[in-house]
């Protein structure tokens, strides 16, 4: 059983990426950190190669670097009032050990990403290096590795909003526009899983897209990768208590995959890793499960404990 709180320092000895030279130069295959909310400024950043993620241990942990915190800061104050996404393409990719057909999203939700037909990829593909050249270009006389343009209701031509959504205020930036079947843009702090999508252009076979690792950023700006395929913690479950003849029900919010159970204290000065377990477990399946405890007349605290 995987426990959802993990120590990194379990996992491998920290790393850190190259930083970019002070310019913005966007190369196909960089991966590009992009910080949305609508509202609010787009700001871009061309963090280097996306190789820099790749063919990595399972476990490895990357200190992100490469990008301005004061200038999240400027625009975004605090850090959760953004969405992050990071994405990158190899199409035309010439050399190197990276395919050529390819591209590399965050998914924020829990859905599991599939690879795409060319054409879909190809569209992909096309969003994200508009999204790198157009910074690059609007950036050329910069000494700064960023670009900031303005999102709706006056979107800036040539940035993220823009780009991802071709200047249509009834556009999606959540899912590239709607060439991602899954949400791309996390919320601060939070954490999303990084996939490799490619090519499949036969519909009735369902492939698998990769999973590289995961991004996670925390309230400070600080942005880290984990390689492999590590779970994301479900969503904290929203839940009720009701008591009947001396049986204490909760029932709670449960989404597919993890399952959930009950533990309890009547002292709260006991960290909640050594809470006791009542009763069995469920398996969560997007909708209305319940736990039951019970406890006579005695005064217990509740915690619903989701696990993969």
């Amino acid at each position: 059983m995987k426990k959802l709180i993990v120590s990194l320092c379990a996992f491998a000895a920290l790393l850190a990426c190259e930083p970019n030279a002070s310019a913005l130069v966007y190369t196909n295959s960089d991966l590009l950190l992009v910080f949305h909310q609508d509202g609010y400024n787009d700001v871009t950043f061309d963090i280097g190669s996306v190789s820099n993620y790749l063919n990595l241990p399972s476990g490895t942990v990357v200190a992100v670097t490469g990008f301005d915190t004061n200038l999240l800061a400027a625009n975004y104050s605090p850090y959760s009032l953004a969405e992050f996404v990071l994405m990158s393409a190899t199409e035309f990719q010439v050399g190197g050990n990276l395919p050529k057909d390819a591209d590399w999203l965050t998914c924020s939700d829990t859905s599991t990403p599939l690879d795409v037909s060319g054409s879909t990829l190809a569209t992909q593909n096309g969003i994200i290096n508009s999204i790198g050249d157009n910074a690059a270009a609007n950036t050329f006389d910069s000494l700064t590795n960023s670009y900031v343009s303005a999102t709706y209701p006056t979107a800036t031509v040539g940035g993220y909003t823009y780009d991802v959504t071709g200047g249509s205020t009834g556009g999606d930036e959540e899912t590239l526009d709607g060439t991602a079947a899954f949400a791309v843009e996390q919320s601060v702090p939070g954490t999303s899983r990084f996939f490799q999508i490619g090519v499949n252009d036969d519909g009735s076979i369902p492939v698998l897209a990769t999973q590289i690792g995961s991004f996670s950023m925390d309230t400070n700006g600080g942005l880290t990768f984990i390689a492999g395929a590590v779970e994301v913690p479900p969503p904290a479950p929203a839940i009720t208590v009701a008591s009947v003849g001396g049986v204490n029900t909760i029932s709670f919010t449960s989404i597919a995959g993890p399952h959930y159970r009950l533990l309890y204290s009547s002292d709260l000065s006991i960290p909640v890793a050594n809470w006791a377990v009542a009763g069995s477990s469920v398996a969560g399946n997007g909708s209305l499960q319940t736990l039951q405890d019970t406890t006579g007349s005695s005064r217990r605290y509740y915690v619903v404990e989701a696990y993969y």
